[in-house]
């Protein structure tokens, strides 16, 4: 059977008003357990549970001049935290990103819910809370033209958490210096019509030395 959450409710028969004194809730990780609280109310919620540990419990009656009346010991089995979450894509250190970039990851086992950490320090700081189980990308966008970020996600549920590890990208360079026209990623310096022509065609001007990330084009 799935296991229970690390934070829980323990509720029984409350008996008809006047009849008990108190309630003594026996409970723990050992069988028989121990006595854990008195109390008047006909539950109890328990949290900060070990995962993937087995409790135990029951309850006493302190009956109002008739003794004691007992339950019998019940139990169950907290749920395991997530399992790993691995960082899909960018790949870790890849380089000449655009300002719009989607993060993937793997969806980990017994995942609630995510936290994902983005910024370009380290470490990034929480950049989205709480994102559903069934999500397992981001888009972020905006960023900066060559500028480094760093990213990890962090798979949560009601038993512990699993975090990845950190993971950095750049963005591509802003443009030539200079001015010029970016192709794609990378950058490439446009070249200049001179005016008039020659005998062999049109004459064109080199503005700068070398391209990069490419041909020179016109």
């Amino acid at each position: 059977a799935p296991g229970r959450d690390c934070a829980l409710t323990l509720d029984w028969t409350d008996k008809p008003g006047g009849l008990v004194e108190h309630y003594d809730l026996y409970f723990g990780t050992s069988d028989p357990p121990p006595h854990h609280i008195s109390l008047n109310a006909g539950q109890y919620a328990v949290s900060g549970l070990a995962p993937d540990t087995p409790y135990y419990w029951k309850v006493v009656a302190d009956m109002r001049h008739c003794g004691e009346a007992w339950s019998e010991v019940r139990s169950f089995k907290t749920r395991s935290a997530p399992g790993p979450v691995d960082l899909l894509r960018p790949s870790n250190g890849e380089a000449n990103l655009p300002p719009t970039v989607l993060l993937d990851w793997t969806d980990a086992e017994g995942a609630d819910s995510y936290d994902l950490y983005f910024g370009s320090t380290v470490p990034p700081p929480l950049w989205a809370a709480d994102l559903a189980a069934s999500t397992s990308e981001a888009t972020v966008s905006g960023l900066q033209y060559n500028g480094v970020y760093f990213w990890r996600v962090v798979a949560k549920n009601s038993c512990g958490s699993a975090a990845s590890p950190i993971w950095y990208f750049t963005t591509a360079d802003d443009g030539p210096p200079g001015g010029g026209s970016r192709i794609g990623p990378n950058w490439a310096y446009l070249v200049t019509l001179r005016e008039g022509t020659t005998a062999g065609g049109t004459e064109v001007e080199l503005v700068s030395g070398a391209s990069r990330g490419g041909a020179v084009v016109t």
